[in-house]
């Protein structure tokens, strides 16, 4: 009824998912594991994994800074190894990147340090 290639295909899909989602499920099984026997909540634990995304998150919207500086950054050296009077440019826009920088991810990293806070807090901390 069905092609052999298919049933190949099907086979080798399935083999990746496996060598894939086995070894991930098997990290967070012992990850959960030694964070329950260190005493941490369900709460915490969920916590943990929030914080990584919003660290992720923060990095991301750290970007367009980045790329900010870098720009300028080349702007400055190549117009100033040029004997060119508009080096300064490179200047200016690498420091809006510096600016955009913290700007832009201000918001993700105050979010993050208080998951990572609250998840770190030992079993006897309570919110005052």
């Amino acid at each position: 009824m069905w092609d052999p290639v298919i049933w190949e295909a099907l086979g080798a899909l399935f083999a990746m998912i496996a060598i894939v989602a086995l070894p991930v499920a098997w990290y967070l099984w012992r990850r959960d594991r030694r964070m329950r026997s260190e005493g941490k909540t369900e709460a915490q634990i969920n916590a943990t994994v929030e914080a990584t995304t919003v660290f992720r998150s923060a990095l991301n919207r750290c970007i367009p800074g980045i790329l900010f500086m870098i720009c300028g950054a080349y702007l400055a050296v190549m117009f100033f190894n040029e004997h060119e009077e508009g080096w300064w440019w490179g200047l200016l826009i690498f420091a809006a990147g510096w600016f955009l920088v913290p700007l832009l991810a201000r918001r993700k990293w105050r979010q993050y340090l208080e998951l990572k806070r609250f998840a770190e807090r030992g079993p006897y901390e309570y919110d005052e």
